[in-house]
């Protein structure tokens, strides 16, 4: 079951917005925790493991505001920073 999010927090930002080059070419900036959920949740489908497990929960407890939204930041920082070294290595 898919966690159901408000307005209240779909609105969560980030101080500083993560800009990362995206496979297909170009870049994505993220704005909060919702924004990148949506991305690995719908968009990552060669991310698994447990970096990429730690961000998913990490962005879904920013959600509920359960955990701090920049430590979402950093874990979701680590699960692109995986994909890309994955990807180009």
């Amino acid at each position: 079951m898919q966690p159901h999010f408000t307005p209240e927090t779909t609105g969560i930002r980030w101080t500083v917005p993560v800009d990362i080059r995206i496979p297909e070419g170009g870049h994505r900036v993220f704005h909060g925790p919702c924004e990148a959920l949506c991305y690995l949740v719908h968009e990552c489908h060669t991310l698994s493991g447990l970096t990429y497990e730690t961000a998913k929960s990490a962005c879904i407890e920013a959600l509920r505001h359960t955990r701090d939204a920049e430590e979402a930041r950093q874990a979701f920082l680590g699960a692109v920073t995986d994909e890309h070294f994955a990807r180009h290595h």
